[in-house]
Parts: structure tokens; C-alpha cells; sequence
């Protein structure tokens, strides 16, 4: 590594930091720090919602899949459009009409203490994980480019997005979110047309090879519980970007900073194009990669499938590019850890120490920032611990990971939104139930991690439905919390902008959502043929 990329470096992450910190000097309370006072605007959002779940995984891991699997690794991505569509027309509306900093205060509303503690655990859990995938590529990247090792990398990361998280809040988070979504698409377009350059053919001999090797195969019709097919992603897809935009408390808290409906529904147009472009160029440059690595001889050992993308970094990027596609690998993966952090701390304040232990509002900032420390704490081992020896792509483990907390989750949002009959010790009883037989699913009858968000969100739906029976129906005062309650009592009501603000009120947004599937969907098809 030469010292202009150092620099470049160095500089861009100074600059990030100093950011947040500007951006964090404005906040003056707890609603600021977690919800930015709801003012930020929908572009912000949107780019932030969609880097969000990017991160250095993919940067790093996404090709490495894309190596191996072709554009079919992408399908996983592609009922995003139409699980945003979904939330944005009914999830949202209910939560943000609802004035709440956390899902699980709507939950505590809508069900109660016992199913609120249960989900606020399932997801505490499930945003460790996901963090310590976000640790794991950048420390593996910089361990092969710095005299530093692995180890020594992992409580680097951990400590520089603890002290940016404290710094800045959402609103830090959200905005400087936005700018290394930008900087990580110019990186990612950087590399696809340097690898391809560099190549002795030009780009219809690039396709022809990719395609002759079956790189470009996307649409696989034929049902098989282990591959990763139409049927899987239309399913288990479907499920699984529902929970993440409308059920994590991560995304939604975002979506909560948008000062009216109107620009929830912009920020989910915007977050449907900025996580496809960047996630679609990840899975095309491991293509990209593919072809380039026929005609020039890998320099590690590829059995590591995330060391695809650091080979091609150190060995084949020029000096200066080189420092851009790092600082876009650092920036997508603090993009990451600073909002799950904020998250993590948003909803273990609200929804545990001060209903439950200081039995206060406006926990002091002190104490949020040990918070952090100690859920930073816990990221490291869980490095150490679950992926250090990791060789698959980091995307593909951490996803495998993550889906059975997911499916819980998802399953009992929507039985909060759509089943007025299920109350707090039937929904209590019915998701631990349904833990149970996903996790007996999976031993025994195992399948593409895709359907355990299905599975496990379907087990939760019947469980708690039927666990609810025994017990007193209060459908009558449980509906007014639901999608259709909402509904009806906002009726005609507009925002300041004249947007209706119920949910099931498609309007011009919801449609270009649904282009944008379609035109995804046609374009992978013409690859296809």
C-alpha cells in the first residue's frame, strides 16, 4: 500500500469523523439523538436505508459470491423492490402515525410487556450478528494490507464506530450514510470498468464468456428446497426484506426521522434504486472478476471466497484507486456498525433500562455511551468466536445466521398488523413455539436459509394465532392498532403536503416502486437469453 492511498485514507475518515461530529453538535435532547426531531429529508433517508445493509460485506463478500455463483447470487436482492412497497403502504404509516422511537413501544401498545421483552431480545441478537459481519470484512481487508492481524483489527473498528456513534446520533448517521452510499457506488463503477480494461477483449467477449460459463443465469424455475431459485427468493426473499425494511428497528428507526408520509414514500423510491445499483454491481463485478482472473493468475488462495475482491484490491488496482476502493470498503462498513450501534442503544434505552430499570426518560448521555461500550464488547467476541474462521461468503454466513431471528420477528409484526385476535400471551407463546420448530426445521429437515425466514414467519403467524384462542378476545380494542384500525380512523387525512397519511392509499410513489421491479426483472431476463 503506497503512501498517496494511505492518504487518501486517512483523509477521507478524518473527514467522516469531523462530519459527525458537526452534524451531532445540533442535538439537545434524546429525540433528537434518535429520531433527528423528525426533519431530515427523504433523499437522506433513502440513501442511508438502502447503504445500510450494503456495507463492506458486500463490497467485499458480494463479488466473491458473484465469483462464484453469478448474477444468480443477486436474486436474493430481487424482492426488495416489493417488499418496500408492502412496508411503505402499510407498516409505516401505523408505526410513524403512531409517534414512536422504537417498534417495540408499538409493540408494548399493541400486545404487551411479555412479547415486547421477547422481541426486543430476538432482535438484540439478530443486530449482533449482523454486526459482527459488518467488523469481520474490513478487519480481513486491512489485516492483508497493514502490519496489523486480524485480531488486532477487529476492537480498532469496534472502538473508531463507538466513539462516531457517540459523536453524532441518527442524524450524524443518517447523513454521512448518504454520502458513502455515493462513494461506494463510485468505487464499486471505478473497479468494473478498470478490471474490464484491463482485459484482452472488450465488453460483448466479456458477456459471451460469462455467459458460456453460466454466470448470467438468473431465473432458475426449477423447485429445489436447497438452490437458490425462483420459488426461494420470491418466498423466502419476500419475507425476509419485509422484516428488514418494516420490522428493523434500524431501518424503520430511519424512516422515523421524515418529517411527513409523503417522504417515507419518497425514501422508499430512493432506497428501492440506491440498494439495487449498489447490490447489483457487487454481484457484476464478481462476473466482472471471473472473466479477469481467467486471463491473470489469482495471487491468494481463493478458497477464502471474500479474498477474491482483496486479491484483486493489493494486487491488480493502481496506486490512488486503490486508496478510493479502500476508504469505500471503511466507509460502507462504519455506514453499518455507527447505525446498528444507534439502533442497538436507541432500543435498549427506551425499551429496557428506562421502563424497567432506572424507570426514567432522558437517560444521561454517559450512560448510553457505556451502553455502546459494552454491546461493542460483545461484537468482538462474537467475531472471534463465530466468523474468524470463516471461508464462504461473509454475505451467504451471516445471512444463514441471521434468518431465524428475522422470521420471528417479521412473523409477529405481522400478526400486530393484520390479526386483531392475537394478544400478548398467545403471540409470547406462539413465537417461542415457532422458535422451536424452525430450529427443528432446520436439523432435520434442512433447506436454503431463504426459506427459514418463510418457515419460521409462518410457524410464528399459526402459533400465535391458536396459542391467543385460550385466552380473552379483545380483538374490538386490539383493532385500532392494526393496518385496517389505522385506516379507518385517519380516513381522507393528508400531511402538510397533501399525501394521504392511512395506509392501503397507493398513490404515484407505490407505482414507480413497482416499475423499478419490473424493469429489474426484464433486464435480468435479457441477460438470461
Amino acid at each position: 500500500m503506497e503512501t498517496l492511498d494511505v492518504i487518501i485514507l486517512v483523509v477521507y475518515m478524518v473527514g467522516i469523523m469531523y462530519l459527525g461530529y458537526a452534524l451531532g453538535k445540533s442535538n439537545k435532547n434524546s429525540d433528537d439523538y434518535f429520531v433527528a426531531g423528525r426533519t431530515l429529508p427523504w433523499y437522506a433517508i433513502g440513501l442511508s436505508v438502502g447503504v445500510t445493509m450494503i456495507s463492506a460485506n458486500s463490497f467485499i463478500g458480494g463479488p466473491g459470491w458473484g465469483y462464484n455463483d453469478g448474477i444468480l447470487a443477486a436474486m436474493v436482492n430481487i424482492t426488495v423492490p416489493l417488499a418496500i412497497l408492502f412496508v411503505t403502504y402499510t407498516v409505516l404509516p401505523v408505526l410513524y402515525n403512531a409517534n414512536v422511537t422504537t417498534i417495540y413501544e408499538y409493540i408494548n401498545r399493541r400486545l404487551g410487556t411479555k412479547s415486547r421483552i421477547l422481541n426486543v431480545i430476538i432482535w438484540l441478537c439478530q443486530s449482533l450478528i449482523l454486526m459482527g459481519g459488518f467488523v469481520y470484512t474490513p478487519a480481513l481487508v486491512l489485516s492483508r494490507i497493514t502490519g496489523l492481524t486480524f485480531e488486532q483489527w477487529v476492537p480498532i473498528i469496534v472502538i473508531f464506530a463507538i466513539i462516531y456513534t457517540a459523536l453524532g446520533g441518527i442524524k450524524a448517521v443518517v447523513w454521512t450514510d448518504a454520502i458513502q452510499a455515493s462513494v461506494l457506488f463510485a468505487g464499486l463503477v471505478f473497479a468494473i470498468i478498470y478490471a474490464t480494461a484491463e482485459l484482452p477483449m472488450n465488453f460483448g467477449e466479456l458477456m459471451s464468456l460469462a455467459k458460456e460459463s453460466d454466470k448470467l443465469v438468473s431465473f432458475d424455475w426449477l423447485f429445489n428446497k436447497d438452490s437458490l431459485n425462483v420459488w426461494c427468493v420470491g418466498f423466502g426473499g419476500f419475507f425476509m426484506w419485509s422484516g428488514y425494511f418494516g420490522f428493523d428497528q434500524g431501518q424503520v428507526q430511519r424512516y422515523l426521522t421524515a418529517k411527513n408520509v409523503k417522504n417515507i414514500k419518497k425514501g422508499g423510491v430512493m432506497s428501492s434504486i440506491s440498494m439495487q445499483f449498489i447490490y447489483w454491481a457487487c454481484m457484476f463485478l464478481g462476473v466482472v472478476l471471473f472473466v479477469f482472473y481467467q486471463s491473470n493468475d489469482n495471487t491468494l488462495d481463493f478458497s477464502n471466497s471474500n479474498l477474491i475482491m482483496t486479491d484483486f484490491l493489493l494486487n491488480y488496482v493502481p496506486i490512488g484507486l486503490l486508496g478510493i476502493l479502500l476508504a469505500a470498503t471503511f466507509a460502507a462498513a462504519m455506514s453499518s456498525v455507527d447505525s446498528i450501534l444507534n439502533s442497538l442503544t436507541a432500543v435498549f434505552t427506551k425499551d429496557i433500562y428506562e421502563p424497567y430499570i432506572s424507570k426514567k426518560e432522558d437517560t444521561p448521555l454517559s450512560k448510553t455511551i457505556m451502553f455502546s461500550i459494552l454491546f461493542g464488547i460483545v461484537i468482538i467476541c462474537f467475531v472471534y468466536v463465530g466468523l474468524s474462521d470463516n471461508t464462504k461468503s461473509i454475505l451467504d454466513t451471516i445471512a444463514g445466521y441471521l434468518s431465524p431471528f428475522g422470521a420471528l420477528i417479521t412473523g409477529i409484526m405481522l400478526v400486530c398488523m393484520f390479526i386483531p385476535r392475537v394478544n400478548d400471551n398467545g403471540a409470547f407463546i406462539g413465537t417461542l413455539l415457532a422458535g422451536g420448530a424452525t430450529f427443528l426445521t432446520q436439523k432435520y429437515m434442512p433447506m436454503h436459509w431463504l426459506w427459514n425466514y418463510f418457515m419460521g414467519a409462518t410457524y410464528c403467524i399459526i402459533f400465535s394465532y391458536i396459542c391467543s384462542l385460550p385466552f380473552k378476545d379483545e380483538s374490538d380494542k386490539n383493532r385500532q392498532y392494526t393496518v385496517m384500525g389505522v385506516k379507518e380512523a385517519l380516513g381522507d387525512t393528508t400531511d402538510d403536503e397533501g399525501v394521504k397519511v392511512a395506509p392501503l392509499v397507493m398513490d404515484k410513489y407505490g407505482w414507480i416502486i413497482l416499475g423499478i421491479f419490473a424493469t429489474q426483472c426484464i433486464v435480468l431476463l435479457l441477460l438470461q437469453i
